[in-house]
């Protein structure tokens, strides 16, 4: 399954996940961390569709992560908030028939 979005909804995705959610009960002082300084344009980036993208919590070093990632993999790729990438969901389908 794929699907096209931009680097910002990709974000919100990440922070709907509920393993999420379970570290941040386990490690709730997470969320205070100090904004992520990589892609200084993002800190005075406005919130914008209800996503935040300043911070330095799991969820947004994960994404930075994932765009120097992106940005180092192919030279010209797109990895500002509102370039558009492909996302990919691997599927499988088990058939299994009584005999």
């Amino acid at each position: 399954m794929q699907k096209e979005m931009r680097w910002r909804d990709l974000l919100g995705y990440f922070r709907t996940w509920s393993a999420l959610e379970k570290f941040r009960v386990e490690y709730p002082q997470d969320i205070l961390t100090p904004p992520d300084d990589r892609f200084k344009k993002d800190l005075n980036e406005p919130i914008k569709d209800d996503i935040d993208i300043r911070g330095g919590d799991l969820p947004v070093r994960f994404w930075k992560d994932l765009r120097e990632a992106a940005a180092k993999e192919k030279e010209r790729a797109k990895v500002e908030v509102d370039d558009k990438v492909i996302v990919e969901w691997p599927l499988a389908v088990i058939l299994v028939s009584k005999s």
